[in-house]
């Protein structure tokens, strides 16, 4: 790791979503910042092997006119950003998984870089972002992101967003992770060297910090299970795929970098068959 570089544990804990920018233009050199890492991206994901059904676009407000960037639709959520991450994808068994994967390994590039960012799923008009870029057939906008330089204050409109959804609120460890069955809380001390991974799952954004993963560890063995819980709300489930593509991104970037070797399998016959819980994915360790 470069000496000047954080640690992926580092940048998860630095990351918070950002809807107040500075309103000055981004100067040139942080354009060729932003292009840089949209082309060096690994578009690859533990859910889609060697397929690549995603893609990323910019799209620029500076030349845009007034009644054009109202159009796009951001409803008063975001303010002062210029540019815009366009998520676009193919229709895939798990692209939403796949997507999340991808789309947060590049915003924790950003946040690595000082560029604020924030996911948005829904307050945006997909029609008319799609007219702002060349849609190829069956491609979907499925989720986009602003991009910019943070501005030193947060609009009054941010801070009660933050607080509808207590966005610097987690779950606890209990209610999240647990062993052998899902009556059984796994403790922070028991999991050992997993902690960190597991936390930073813990840290993880989703659609209205609903955090709807569930991680379920097999006794005596590093092997987890993530599961996701079917919740009441199904605007929200309609995300979940993408926060469950969130999690393993946190939970494979750290055990990466803590050199904790592991393969991910999706069983076909899940190991554990919950009513109230769907299965996603496990990592073998």
């Amino acid at each position: 790791m470069d000496k000047n570089s954080k640690s992926i544990i580092e940048i998860i804990k630095s990351r918070t979503s950002c809807r107040t920018f500075n309103p000055a233009l981004l100067n040139k050199e942080d354009k060729t910042k932003i292009v840089k890492i949209l082309r060096d991206i690994n578009l690859t994901s533990p859910f889609n092997e060697k397929k690549q059904n995603c893609r990323f676009e910019i799209i620029k407000l500076e030349n845009k006119r007034a009644d054009e960037k109202k159009k796009l639709g951001t409803y008063g959520f975001i303010k002062g950003a210029h540019q815009f991450i366009v998520g676009i994808t193919r229709k895939s068994k798990y692209i939403k998984e796949e997507f999340g994967y991808i789309f947060e390994k590049l915003i924790l590039d950003f946040t690595e870089q000082g560029f604020g960012t924030c996911w948005l799923g829904g307050t945006f008009n997909r029609t008319n972002f799609a007219k702002s870029v060349n849609l190829e057939e069956n491609e979907h906008i499925l989720c986009i992101s602003p991009i910019g330089i943070p501005s030193d204050s947060r609009r009054l409109t941010d801070k009660l967003i933050r607080r509808a959804i207590k966005a610097k609120k987690r779950k606890k460890w209990e209610v999240l992770f647990f062993e052998d069955n899902f009556l059984n809380p796994l403790t922070e001390i028991s999991v050992g060297k997993y902690r960190n991974p597991l936390e930073m799952v813990r840290l993880a954004p989703s659609a209205g910090n609903k955090q709807p993963w569930r991680i379920l560890k097999e006794k005596d063995n590093n092997i987890f299970h993530f599961y996701w819980i079917i919740g009441k709300n199904m605007n929200y489930n309609k995300l979940h795929k993408v926060d469950m593509g969130i999690a393993v991104c946190h939970f494979d970037l750290t055990t990466k970098e803590l050199g904790l070797k592991g393969e991910w399998t999706i069983k076909q016959d899940p190991p554990f068959n919950f009513n109230k819980f769907k299965y996603v994915i496990t990592w073998e360790g």
